[in-house]
């Protein structure tokens, strides 16, 4: 029977972090839609917005904005991720005990977490929320890698920020 309520309890935490997931897409959407509107309707009076710019200079020069562009929804993909990464933190901080992002190249995200208590169902968590990740098609394009750091070696870790977990 106990096996059963942990089953359920980890597909409450899955379908959690999907609707997150979905939140913040939704949410991120919508905002684009608005700035389309807004740059359609100021279009009208003469005035250009940044997007209405940003589609001109597509137009000028397809291949730097191509590129241009490449490299913003790369950023937005990784912010994406980094929200969903620091939300499964905060809904599992009772487990750890410090967490860091190590900016070792824009295109790879590298967090190391310190548990509280190291044991094989902490981990266990932890590697589960790492595969759920993975079964994005973006992950090959997006990697990231976890890293369960013992305490004594944090200070070893390379270009790394704290993660607040109360904020």
């Amino acid at each position: 029977m106990e096996n059963f309520s942990k089953v359920d309890s980890d597909l409450q935490k899955n379908e959690k972090q999907l609707q997150s997931i979905l939140y913040i897409l939704s949410t991120t959407v919508e905002d684009f839609s608005n700035e389309i509107y807004k740059s359609s309707e100021l279009l009208k009076i003469g005035e250009k917005t940044e997007l209405s710019k940003s589609i001109e200079k597509l137009i000028e020069d397809p291949l730097e904005n191509l590129i241009n562009t490449s490299q913003k929804v790369s950023f937005q993909i990784n912010s994406i991720i980094d929200r969903v990464f620091f939300g499964f933190l905060k809904d599992n901080k009772q487990i750890i005990n410090k967490a860091y992002k190590n900016q070792i190249n824009s295109n790879e995200l590298t967090y190391s977490i310190v548990l509280i208590d190291d044991t094989f169902e902490n981990r266990n968590r932890i590697f589960k929320f790492y595969d759920f990740l993975y079964a994005f098609e973006a992950s090959e394009a997006f990697p990231v890698t976890i890293q369960i750091t013992p305490i004594e070696l944090v200070d070893k870790l390379i270009n790394k920020k704290e993660i607040d977990l109360n904020n």
